[in-house]
């Protein structure tokens, strides 16, 4: 199928000199959609997380009408173009994603965290892709009441490090709904070899007292297209990000984050941390957005980003945007190199400059990676970036 798709919209219009009021993502590619036939390791599922397989995206959309999941337009609009994603359930990467699932018929493996269900075992789905392999897979996650889970999906080629050409292209479009008090951990670990280009596509709608907590690693595909919308709607409700990515050479990254706030005394947190290396090149949108009603609310969005290469290119833009006066709004953006005053200190102690751009990069990602479940990912995400540096 052929699709020349605009994905990564910012929710406002602005200046287009440098063309960031999104992204071009051209397919032309027949797809294999059937995402289960990839999984590896597929676990059993406890008693309190129920999967329905393959669900039409008609009957999705019933569900989402059924849950009361829409996505409302501003209150108030004060001098600013929005750009409606029209969508009944909105996600980062914007509607052009939902009208890909459709054409190619991608069904939706639905999971039911049952009410008040509590685990400490992570669900784990391990996607594991081969060379030519061109995929896409349709995720929506329903936490019940009081419920608390764990997901964890894992993206790998059979094998990362071998001296081949890969080539493929995977998608995956991810939604999580939370009803009142429900807390879900989403975290992602993409590893594709560099032939691949990736997208993930995800969106949240969070009711209150809910708890929706986002840990992503992009550590491998040569193009990554990454988008995320969380619609915090209810009163008190908590959302975090914790972000990492490594761009290397001959790569490029285009990344789209909004934390839409609706809910009184809402908060939201996200933080990425970044390192680019030779001439990778990324661009990133930020954004916070305060709608009408959200007194109280707060929001934080930071970047860091390590560049490694003088021929990098990297383009942010971080926004924050208001209809409501009674709220707290932050944001930066800190980019830079190592200093020659780290890069002598560690020299004087027999670091050369490599291995310190190694140990900047690990201590970066080790971070993220520690709040990962998993042992075994984590030594692999470990094992990657000495690859990187090898």
């Amino acid at each position: 199928m052929k699709m020349n798709a605009r994905v990564n919209n910012l929710p406002v219009l602005t200046m287009n000199s440098l063309k960031l009021n999104s992204a071009p993502m051209d397919i032309d590619i027949d797809f294999k959609n059937n995402g289960s036939d990839f999984l590896i390791d597929d676990c059993e599922l406890p008693d309190g997380i129920k999967l329905k397989r393959d669900v039409n995206v008609g009957e999705l959309l019933e569900l989402f009408a059924e849950l009361g999941i829409s996505n409302p337009k501003e209150l108030v609009v004060a001098g600013k173009y929005p750009m409606y994603n029209r969508q009944n359930f909105a996600t980062g990467m914007g509607a052009d994603v939902d009208k890909l699932m459709e054409l190619t018929k991608t069904g939706a493996d639905i999971y039911t965290v049952e009410n008040a269900y509590h685990s400490d075992n992570p669900i784990l789905l391990h996607y594991n892709f081969n060379d030519e392999d061109n995929v896409l897979t349709n995720t929506f996650i329903h936490a019940k009441e009081g419920s608390e889970s764990t997901f964890i999906m894992y993206y790998t080629t059979d094998d990362l490090n071998a001296d081949k050409n890969y080539a493929g292209f995977v998608g995956n479009q991810t939604r999580v709904y939370l009803e009142k008090n429900a807390k879900v951990h989403l975290i992602k670990v993409q590893m594709l070899d560099k032939g691949f280009t990736f997208f993930d596509d995800i969106g949240g709608f969070s009711e209150s007292d809910s708890s929706f907590e986002v840990t992503k690693l992009e550590l491998g595909a040569g193009n990554v297209y990454d988008g995320l919308n969380e619609a915090q709607m209810g009163y008190r409700s908590d959302f975090k990000v914790n972000y990492g990515y490594i761009g290397l050479p001959e790569t490029v990254c285009d990344i789209n984050y909004n934390d839409v706030f609706w809910g009184k005394k809402s908060n939201g947190v996200m933080k990425f941390s970044e390192a680019l290396i030779g001439n990778a090149k990324k661009t990133f949108r930020g954004t916070v957005d305060f709608r009408a009603g959200c007194r109280g609310a707060s929001g934080d969005e930071q970047e860091d980003v390590l560049l490694f290469g003088d021929d990098i290119v990297n383009k942010t833009i971080p926004l924050i945007l208001g209809e409501e006066e009674e709220v707290e709004g932050r944001h930066a953006a800190t980019i830079g190199k190592l200093s020659d005053d780290m890069l002598f200190y560690m020299q004087t102690r027999g670091i050369d400059r490599k291995k310190a751009e190694e140990l900047m990069v690990e201590a970066t990602i080790t971070a993220i990676s520690a709040r990962v479940p998993s042992r075994s990912i984590q030594d692999r995400v470990k094992d990657y970036i000495r690859q990187v540096f090898l």
